[in-house]
């Protein structure tokens, strides 16, 4: 439980260790069910080791007038609704924040109740002191993540200068309010909090769509879900608190390579950015970049990127609109380019779309230490 909410403080040396926020948050997942599964067997076991002393069991199981075990089974029942309300039912964003932190409650009654009851832990001084070093690491965890975090997390404010809507895809141009603005690479994403009763007061992540060089911070979604349909209620002169940047979608590390760009749909977002960097850039990397989308409608960017690929030489821009074509796959690709040439493979876009396209590679003898990709819906 300590490494869980370690693992969910967005601490930059946590999200560099493993090498993405997402990959982070996935891991954060697993740590947490694994978590999960030990403290719900620990009170059923003692429970049928204790039958048939029925006053035994229900005191690892029911609140009672021992303060010890009572607040190990608050915490349990706590751990057990979030569980349940995650994993089966689909919360809005606000609520499903609201359960986590739930289970900052949870893991401070199960430390106490560590510590009370007569164990292990109570009797044996050195396993005390070790279980305190964990606990204490995430309290504090927990403090930052709650408090200290919106204090002095890396934030910077802005104020949106412009909005603009095309179909079901909402852009937000944003300047900086002071002089300090945020250092990004171009396809890292960030956080942003709107200071609009009607957007809420929950940050959600954005990709950059961008370049670091630009002036304002360009921040481009879909209308998919409950917080992106109150996007257009923003105005312009809304304040805004932006906390990042976050993510490892960054080309730094591939200078004078051969890449492969595959963006679906929204996906495309943290593109625009790597491409408009391009534009500022003199850069030897031959790039491939395929635009992949359903119908012509949703070709929002189509022409923003042949505009800036007409400014550059190294990148060859494939335009591909899968109704009037088929369904883009690696068979395709292999017609135009060497796939074994390549140094790295950037996709983005749905997460179905990502798997699958990580598999055809896969199966095409690409090392998979090439396919780089990033799980956005876990960055909440």
């Amino acid at each position: 439980m300590s490494s869980t909410v370690i693992l969910a403080t967005r601490l930059r040396k946590v999200e560099k260790a493993f090498n993405g926020l997402d990959k982070t948050y996935e891991f954060h997942q697993i740590i947490g069910s694994i978590a999960f599964l030990f403290i719900l067997h620990h009170p059923i076991l003692l429970a049928l080791q204790s039958f048939p002393q029925i006053k035994m069991v229900l005191l690892y199981l029911l609140p009672s007038s021992d303060l010890a075990y009572s607040l190990g089974v608050f915490g349990l029942y706590g751990l057990i609704v979030v569980f349940v309300f995650s994993s089966f039912i689909k919360l809005p964003y606000h609520l499903w924040k609201l359960s986590h932190k739930v289970l900052g409650v949870s893991f401070l009654l199960g430390s106490v109740h560590a510590f009370l009851v007569p164990s292990d832990i109570y009797n044996y001084f050195p396993l005390k002191l070790w279980m305190a070093g964990f606990i204490s690491l995430g309290i504090s965890s927990v403090f930052y993540k709650l408090v200290l975090y919106f204090i002095f997390g890396p934030k910077f404010k802005y104020e949106v200068e412009r909005i603009e809507r095309s179909i079901d895809v909402v852009t937000l141009y944003l300047r900086a309010k002071t002089e300090k603005v945020i250092n990004f690479k171009a396809g890292q994403f960030v956080y942003v909090h709107f200071n609009n009763s009607k957007t809420g007061k929950e940050s959600h992540p954005f990709s950059i769509a961008s370049a670091p060089k630009d002036n304002l911070l360009r921040l481009s979604a879909k209308i998919v879900g409950d917080y992106t349909l109150k996007l257009p209620n923003l105005n312009s002169g809304d304040q805004a608190t932006i906390y990042g940047p976050y993510g490892r979608f960054v080309m730094n590390r591939f200078k004078n390579k051969n890449c492969l760009w595959i963006a679906g749909g929204i996906g495309v977002t943290p593109f625009l950015s790597m491409l408009s960097e391009e534009t500022y850039v003199s850069s030897n990397n031959l790039i491939f970049f395929y635009y992949t989308y359903r119908n012509k409608e949703e070709g929002t960017f189509k022409e923003e990127i042949e505009g800036l690929v007409s400014r550059v030489s190294n990148i060859k821009f494939f335009d591909w609109c899968s109704k009037e074509k088929r369904r883009l796959d690696v068979n395709e690709i292999k017609n135009q380019i060497n796939i074994h040439l390549l140094d790295a493979i950037f996709v983005c876009g749905p997460l179905p779309m990502m798997e699958g396209f990580k598999k055809q590679f896969l199966s095409q003898g690409v090392a998979e230490d090439k396919i780089i990709y990033e799980n956005f819906s876990f960055a909440s």
